[in-house]
Order: structure tokens, then C-alpha cells, then sequence
């Protein structure tokens, strides 16, 4: 435990993650098992650094989560497990249509079709999904029919989830619902920061969690 807390404290959290994973392995039964569950979540969000990185620790941290929920549901509703998972899965969402840019970008429009694909049937509610859909029509005009036919509904869902047509072009909508200017008519946007660490929750750190 005081290693892995060691590489806690110091944001080292490859290595904390390991750690805090090896003493639940070796000690399941130990006073620490609560305050070491609640780190390994952490550390794996953490060390998550954004849609154009890789995302294990997201699929790790929401295994971890689910655990919590069906073993722990007291502490997993104390520290908000189903907000963070919300998290989690817009994070997902966020690194399939990264992906799906990049494909665009390297003049494969086939797989970014996959990859947006794969993105509306996953996590269909996502802010993500909303804005592949804004330009699924242009995408399909580059692919084969035969990957249009194998495609899910796009018309539907966009105007399912969008409200519009398919020859209609939506209103950019930012994740609280409120419509953003036309981006032609706006300054180009500045990059996005690195992700802020995830906080290490109270119940993580209180003497009594760590006892």
C-alpha cells in the first residue's frame, strides 16, 4: 500500500494502477481493500489523457466501476459511480470520432464509416454521436454502395436525434443544448487543454478509508 500510494502521490499512475491492482489481488480481505479500489478507478481515469491516446484505462476503470456497483453499492453511489461512467462513456464516445476524423484525414472514408459505425450503435446518446451525424451525409457520398447498404439508418437517427433532414444542416449544439454560432462565421478555435487530473475523492484520502 505505501508503494502504490508513493506512485499516487506522486501522479505516477501506470504504476500506482499496478500496484493498488496487485495489493487487491494479494490482499482481498485486508482493511485497505476500500481505500485501494477507489485509487486503482482513479488512477486509471487519471492516466487517461485524451480521445487521441490510448483508452485501456477507461475500459478498466469501468470494469472496476460496475464491480463497485454490484459489490460495494453504497461506496459506488457515494462516489458517484453512475456520473462517472456517464464520463467514461462520452470519453469512448470522444476517441471513436477521433479515430473517425483521422481516417477522413488520410483519404479513408471507409473506415471512418466504420468507426462512426461503431460509434452510433455504442453509444448513441452521446454528444459524439451528434456531431458524426451532422456529417454522415457528406461521408456517404465518398463510400461504395455496398457499405451504404450494410450502414445503419443515418437518415432516421439524424432526424431522430437531430431534427433534421438529410438535406438540412443542423445547428452545432455544445453538451449543455445551447445552439453555437454557424463555425464559418467564427474565429478558429484554439486547441483543447490536456484534461485536468481526475480528483482523488474524500474517501480516498480520510484517515478512517485509509485505515
Amino acid at each position: 500500500m505505501a508503494l502504490a500510494d508513493f506512485y499516487f502521490d506522486r501522479r505516477e499512475m501506470i504504476m500506482a494502477a499496478e500496484a493498488y491492482s496487485i495489493y487487491l489481488e494479494n490482499y482481498p480481505r485486508s482493511a485497505g481493500v476500500t481505500k485501494a479500489r477507489l485509487r486503482l478507478i482513479y488512477a486509471y481515469l487519471a492516466g487517461f489523457r485524451g480521445p487521441e491516446y490510448d483508452a485501456s484505462g477507461l475500459l478498466e476503470a469501468r470494469a472496476k466501476l460496475r464491480s463497485m456497483q454490484a459489490l460495494q453499492p453504497g461506496l459506488a453511489q457515494q462516489v458517484g459511480a453512475t456520473s462517472v461512467l456517464v464520463r467514461i462513456e462520452e470519453s469512448e464516445a470522444a476517441k471513436l470520432l477521433s479515430t473517425a476524423y483521422w481516417y477522413l484525414e488520410v483519404n479513408d472514408p471507409i473506415s471512418a464509416e466504420m468507426l462512426i459505425r461503431r460509434l452510433v450503435q455504442r453509444h448513441p446518446r452521446s454528444i459524439a454521436t451528434l456531431e458524426a451525424l451532422r456529417l454522415v451525409p457528406d461521408l456517404l457520398k465518398q463510400v461504395p454502395e455496398s457499405v451504404i447498404r450494410e450502414a445503419p439508418d443515418y437518415r432516421t437517427l439524424r432526424k431522430s436525434l437531430l431534427g433534421v433532414e438529410w438535406d438540412e444542416t443542423p445547428a452545432m449544439v455544445d453538451p449543455q443544448g445551447e445552439e453555437l454560432p454557424d463555425p464559418a462565421l467564427a474565429p478558429a478555435p484554439t486547441p483543447a487543454p490536456t484534461p485536468a487530473p481526475v480528483p482523488t475523492p474524500a474517501a480516498a484520502t480520510t484517515k478512517g478509508a485509509s485505515q
